[in-house]
């Protein structure tokens, strides 16, 4: 597992994937040197062929653990990436509380093609 701490503002960082094969990373959200509470939030994201555009399979997005502590994961099963025939994809994580949505992160898919 692959952790990552990044501070708020649409954090913007690439994630690497391997075709066929189960995937998970953690990142960790900071404010002001404080984690961020995701008590309350439903997180969810996607990849798609560019930004803006229909999505082409949704990410799997958890708390890790307390939700307090700011960490969220990550996930696609092999199934999942099994979908991915390009090499290279985009993806954003979103924060949904009460009828606010928040984009949380985003960046490159890059996938290794099996």
């Amino acid at each position: 597992m692959s952790l990552l701490t990044v501070e708020f503002s649409p954090a913007v960082a690439d994630i690497f994937v391997v075709g066929k094969a189960s995937f998970k990373k953690t990142f960790t959200f900071n404010f002001d040197d404080s984690p961020i509470d995701f008590t309350g939030s439903e997180l969810f994201g996607y990849i798609s062929e560019y930004y803006n555009v229909e999505k082409k399979l949704d990410l799997n997005v958890t708390v890790f653990s307390d939700p307090t502590l700011g960490k969220i994961n990550l996930e696609l099963t092999p199934e999942q990436t099994s979908v991915l025939n390009r090499p290279r994809y985009v993806y954003s994580v979103f924060a949904r509380k009460n009828t606010d949505i928040i984009k949380i992160a985003s960046g490159q898919v890059l996938v290794e093609l099996s």
